[in-house]
């Protein structure tokens, strides 16, 4: 929010009070005590279920905004039962705002000529005019996490030799905050501070079916970096594997971002 210029008196801060939460709650109480005074929650991606449980607990919602064409996080059918609208954001895959951020991308290299076709003469004024103006600002958005992985003895030998992880290998991801600042040499981000680190340990044969932290042949957990010792992951469907999903494929692991796999 600080990011923007928002106008006095005018428009959204008129009517209501805007408030962001950026950390991630697993705990269904924890998640309702938080909601409840709010008459519109806008959520962003899937990692927050909204159950039937939790939205009959909300009596002051009115309005679930979010983002994308779909949620499967949010159960429509009991959002509708209680009085409570579900919208959200749409897609258009031809729309001028995916063309301009692409070019936006692009643009350190020299937009691609051939997006330059005379079927997009509409769309190109606009992103051209919209790096023109945004250039300054694109460079300001910096990533504001930096990722470490570190793998226990042999586990990336054995991946680079057969394409598996081995049981009992374990991945250690380290996440760090980042500050970002104009210097001498440009706009320049840099780590900040430990936020956590989140640990998968291989299990292909799912051998604690009945433990929440476990399966899809991996046992998964979070741990803040002020408490290292017990992790605050409660069920790993809910808390981590939603944003694994794109890497279903590969293992539920992202291994293309670590060349260090790479054979």
């Amino acid at each position: 929010m600080s990011r923007f210029d928002w106008p006095t008196g005018r428009g959204v801060e008129r009517h209501a009070e805007i408030v962001i939460f950026n950390d991630h709650l697993a705990e269904p109480s924890r998640v309702v005590e938080r909601l409840r005074p709010f008459d519109v929650v806008c959520v962003m991606r899937e990692r927050t279920p909204l159950t039937h449980k939790i939205l009959r607990q909300l009596p002051n919602l009115k309005l679930i905004a979010s983002t994308g064409a779909k949620n499967a996080s949010i159960d429509s059918r009991a959002a509708a039962e209680l009085g409570i609208t579900v919208t959200a954001t749409g897609y258009e895959s031809t729309a001028t705002i995916e063309f301009t951020w692409a070019l936006r991308v692009a643009s350190p290299r020299g937009p691609p000529r051939r997006s330059f076709s005379k079927s997009t003469e509409y769309r190109q004024r606009i992103a051209r005019l919209c790096i023109r103006r945004s250039y300054a600002f694109f460079l300001r958005v910096q990533r504001r996490r930096s990722y470490t992985v570190y793998a226990s003895p042999g586990a990336a030998e054995a991946y680079r030799a057969t394409g598996k992880f081995p049981d009992g290998s374990v991945l250690v991801k380290e996440v760090q905050t980042t500050s970002t600042a104009v210097m001498t040499t440009g706009t320049v981000s840099h780590v900040d501070r430990l936020k956590g680190r989140f640990i998968t340990v291989k299990d292909s044969k799912n051998s604690h079916p009945d433990n929440k932290l476990w399966g899809n042949g991996w046992g998964w957990s979070w741990f803040d970096a002020d408490n290292q010792v017990k992790t605050t992951s409660k069920d790993f469907r809910t808390d981590c594997l939603g944003c694994h999903v794109p890497a279903k494929t590969t293992d539920w692991i992202y291994v293309s971002g670590y060349p260090g796999l790479k054979k």
